[in-house]
């Protein structure tokens, strides 16, 4: 064989093995650098709408909070709920390991009555004091079912 042939042969194969190399790279790389939480809210029905609009005060109203880990490793969660500043409810821990799923009814009630009342539901990772995921709905909160707020 010729000298050319022979370092043709040799480069070739190494472009190949650096290629293979590199796709395996990519591929197994990737995957871990996609870490996070899907955090989220559902309605009463199950999906994502219809949430409580009007709450009446005291009584229990229902949302359903999802929780997905895809941190790669064992994660504590805590959910607290905060209604203008106040907090509402608080579960902990929620420990969910990697790609488990955490999806409940969460009952909660409001506590001021008022016209567009955030409420928020703040997630925490392990012992964080930080937010680390939150979401929020406006209310309106009546004093009781029979006694609408005016509307400003």
């Amino acid at each position: 064989k010729k000298p050319w042939d022979r370092a043709l042969t040799l480069l070739f194969s190494a472009i190949i093995l650096i290629t293979i190399g590199a796709i395996v790279y990519v591929l197994t790389s990737s995957r871990m650098a996609e870490k996070f939480t899907e955090f989220y809210l559902l309605g009463q029905e199950g999906k994502a709408e219809n949430y409580p609009r009007e709450l009446y005060l005291g009584k229990e109203v229902t949302v359903v909070v999802g929780i997905v880990n895809s941190e790669y490793k064992p994660i504590s969660y805590k959910l607290e709920i905060v209604e203008d500043d106040t907090k509402e409810l608080e579960l902990f821990p929620i420990l969910l390991q990697h790609r488990e799923k955490w999806e409940q009814p969460v009952k909660f009630k409001a506590s001021k009555v008022g016209t567009k009342q955030r409420v928020e539901f703040s997630l925490f990772r392990n012992d964080d004091t930080s937010i680390y995921r939150s979401l929020y709905i406006w209310v309106d909160v009546n004093p009781s079912k029979s006694t609408p707020l005016p509307l400003q």
